[in-house]
């Protein structure tokens, strides 16, 4: 039971602390690696941190942020104490969330092991240091994180107050709870908990403890309300404040279009299946639908849920039950079930189960014997058996995150990775010569905080640009480079930024392209089409099975429109690869050509095998966009519709 003392033979060695410390070690390895780039990019819910922690280095001190539909402020500040030391760099968002992932294994150890022992709280610590969805959660910059590791320590707090009899813990016990309320939505279900356990223990004590379990409610509930009545006045103060509950609620009738009970029902499915059979399809939260736990952790699992239900008399026992169960309600009752984000409130009660499960396995001559006994005798079969279901389990969660999720290219859409290779392309150059089309900073979140020098000058059709400057715009922004625009002789190099892809979209496209004005360059070779269009430069390599061609254009004349193609061909002349555009490419106007101005675009082919020039050629050509006929090369010696750049 919760209220008994622990036994002697649970008292820690030292080598438990090694042990402790050899997971302590795991855990920050799995959260380090690649720290601020795993996941790549930085999703605006992120970046909304960032911006809010700059708001607190200018001097607001808020209780509740109100930006991206209101957050708690704990992560904030914690972001804010990082910003002002590294900078505005997407690690500083996510530090926080990798220290604070990395030593929940602490409260986590302690207060599994106040309940249950020392074996499934070393099991318990290992399942948090090597999960995915704990780990993801070490990762991102969400407040999420905050929340599991200061609510076992307050439970923790609260089982020590109790066997020790002391109402100074108790009262630390509530201060910390209190505090949790500063982290994350979810702590405001954590009350029905704590309500369903104390009525359970209530009933399980003898009636001559009920006074004592009373007094030390009080001086809890004492604690709690110190710390959290600040943040309470707030929002009752500003109701507007409160969050977004309501516009997820299955309760809202366009969430569960007009049917709550089918809707609640299906939930309730779905929660019940994310433990092992499919998880959260949110690729922001996870690996697409991956359940909580992997192969090698279900029998674990089941085997500690039967454990728990079979003690289900012992308040110990139960208690994993009830936290799991009233913590579900997050996702249940609201769109998108299972939602690991809602239902971070289980951790890491939810762990215990295959942790007990573990235990029992590790015992096994004595699971046997009966599955219910308390005894922590291991035997040589149970520690491999033990031994494989971890290693298996750590092995699948470093290739089902580190390699599978990590190369996944909706990880980088959903992450908006687009949105931080934009900012980091600006921050390559002097503020003073760049130009930034508005909606790439209004739109994105994480170009606003990340954008080092956020001094750029805001590009409008109607500013005259000068060499040297470099012009950032939105591909559909209707950019005008026209005569009234730049003044020759000029060279334009065009780049395409990254591929970007909203939730909703079918396609990824290119978030930005990027304009370099420069001096005039010298052409490297002139390859004239029929006195039309000039090829003044052209370079190609290869990547595998990806071909880059760099193409530097000059218009010679007025001109009916034109395309010109970049071909490949393979030994025996087949076409295996082509890219066709206007001369300058497709963010190119026609009507821009001046006399004097070059251009230089790029085109990308991919192949099914591996460039290899003595097998493949590289034809350069133009031709007529209406009447598809190839314009001839201008050479007096030898006729020829097209040039070859390679081999």
């Amino acid at each position: 039971m919760l209220v008994q003392s622990t036994p002697p033979e649970q008292k820690t060695g030292w080598h438990d602390w090694l042990i402790l410390g050899l997971i302590l070690l795991l855990a920050a390895a799995l959260r380090v690696h690649q720290m601020g780039d795993l996941p790549p990019g930085l999703y605006r819910d992120e970046a909304f941190h960032g911006l809010d922690a700059l708001t607190v280095l200018a001097g607001e001190r808020p209780l509740f942020f109100v930006a991206n539909n209101g957050r708690e402020p704990l992560y904030i500040y914690l972001v804010t104490l990082m910003v002002n030391g590294l900078g505005r760099t997407p690690l500083a968002i996510r530090l926080p969330a990798i220290i604070a992932g990395t030593v929940a294994i602490l409260p986590t150890w302690l207060l599994v092991r106040a309940w249950f022992g020392r074996i499934p709280a070393h099991c318990t610590a290992f399942l948090w240091a090597t999960t995915v969805w704990t780990i993801h959660l070490s990762r991102v910059g969400f407040r999420t994180i905050l929340m599991p590791p200061l609510f076992a320590l307050s439970l923790w707090l609260l089982t020590v107050a109790w066997r020790k009899k002391s109402n100074g813990i108790a009262f630390a016990a509530g201060c910390v709870y209190g505090f949790m309320f500063y982290s994350y939505l979810a702590a405001r279900l954590t009350p029905l908990f704590l309500i369903l356990l104390s009525a359970y223990c209530l009933w399980r004590m003898a009636r001559g403890e009920w006074r004592t379990f009373a007094w030390r409610g009080v001086w809890f509930v004492a604690g709690s309300v110190l710390l959290v009545l600040p943040l309470v006045y707030v929002l009752l103060t500003t109701p507007e404040l409160a969050g977004r509950t309501g516009q997820v609620s299955i309760l809202h009738p366009d969430i569960n279009g007009g049917d709550f009970w089918g809707t609640f029902w299906r939930h309730l499915g779905r929660t019940a299946a994310m433990f092992f059979v499919r998880g959260d399809t949110i690729v922001r939260h996870n690996p697409f639908g991956r359940p909580v736990f992997d192969f090698f952790m279900i029998m674990p699992f089941l085997l500690g849920v039967w454990h728990c239900l079979r003690r289900w008399r012992s308040p110990v026992a139960a208690a994993p039950l009830l936290w799991v169960g009233s913590m579900a309600i997050g996702t249940i009752f609201a769109e998108d079930a299972p939602h690991f984000l809602r239902a971070a409130g289980m951790l890491p009660g939810v762990l215990i189960f295959p942790a007990l499960g573990l235990s029992q396995l590790l015992s096994w001559s004595t699971l046997a014997g009966g599955l219910g006994s308390h005894t922590e005798r291991t035997t040589i079969w149970g520690a491999l058996l033990t031994m494989v279901l971890m290693v298996g389990s750590l092995g699948m969660t470093i290739n089902d995150y580190f390699v599978e999720y990590a190369r996944s290219a909706d990880t980088a859409y959903l992450f908006e990775s687009a949105a931080r290779e934009l900012a980091e392309d600006i921050n390559t150059r002097p503020a003073q010569d760049v130009f930034i089309d508005p909606r790439l900073q209004q739109g994105w979140p994480s170009t606003r905080y990340l954008i080092a020098n956020p001094h750029h000058q805001k590009w409008q059709s109607t500013i005259p640009l000068s060499a040297p400057s470099t012009l950032f715009v939105w591909p559909w922004s209707g950019v005008d480079l026209s005569a009234a625009t730049i003044d020759p002789p000029m060279h334009i190099a065009i780049a395409t930024g990254a591929l970007a892809r909203g939730d909703l979209d079918a396609e990824a496209l290119p978030l930005y392209v990027r304009y370099d004005l420069g001096a005039a360059e010298p052409p490297t070779l002139t390859v004239t089409f029929e006195n039309a269009i000039a090829l003044h430069a052209a370079h190609w390599q290869a990547q595998a099975d990806v071909v880059h061609v760099d193409l530097t254009w000059a218009q010679l004349s007025e001109q009916r429109p034109l395309t010109a193609f970049v071909h490949i061909l393979d030994r025996s002349g087949a076409l295996i690869a082509q890219a066709d555009a206007p001369p300058g490419g497709t963010h190119w106007n026609t009507a821009w050509w001046q006399p004097g101005i070059t251009v230089t675009e790029r085109r990308t082919l991919t192949l099914q095998t591996p460039f290899d020039v003595t097998v493949h050629n590289i034809l350069i050509g133009v031709y007529e966009t209406e009447t598809l006929l190839r314009l001839q090369i201008d050479d007096p010696v030898q006729a020829a519709d097209s040039w070859q750049l390679a081999p």
